[in-house]
């Protein structure tokens, strides 16, 4: 726990470093076709068993998030405030494999069942990314290559 607790303040302190003396309008969120776009500043992390495919990964989205922090790729556990990658072999029969990103303010949870999906997820991001200067910035929210059933009115109000 000591360990999780200091790669937090670690990342924490990189995030910081990592805003570096960008111009503070080129680091603001903003709205693109109703889509709050926020810039990436966390570094990208898996688990120290995702193995080598996986790694080679977290350094191609880490480039295309134009990371300036080390990618983490012998975490013991999502250290929270990072990108975090995880190849689940996740496909029920009958089904399909694919992915589901999750994105928010802080950090976001990319879950592919295989490395082919990881791959198409890793291609989505590319092509979801705004790059502004030197920022990257993503858009908050889901994105999958899974049907997506819309929420309930309610169900968005109660999220808030």
């Amino acid at each position: 726990m000591l360990r999780n607790l200091g790669l937090s303040l670690l990342v924490v302190g990189w995030c910081g470093a990592a805003l570096g003396d960008d111009d503070v309008a080129e680091q603001a969120p903003f709205k693109r076709d109703g889509i709050t776009y926020q810039r990436w500043l966390w570094p990208v992390a898996t688990s120290k068993e995702s193995g080598e495919k996986v790694a080679s990964r977290i350094a191609r989205i880490n480039d295309l998030l134009n990371g300036k922090l080390v990618p983490l790729t012998d975490c013991e556990s999502n250290p929270v405030c990072c990108m975090w990658v995880e190849v689940t072999h996740w496909q029920p029969n009958p089904g399909r494999p694919g992915y589901v990103i999750i994105i928010q303010g802080g950090g976001a949870v990319l879950m592919a069942s295989n490395i082919e999906q990881l791959d198409a997820a890793i291609k989505r991001i590319n092509d979801v990314r705004v790059v502004k200067g030197e920022a990257v910035f993503l858009p908050l929210g889901v994105l999958t290559n899974y049907s997506v059933v819309p929420a309930e009115k309610d169900d968005t109000e109660q999220a808030k």
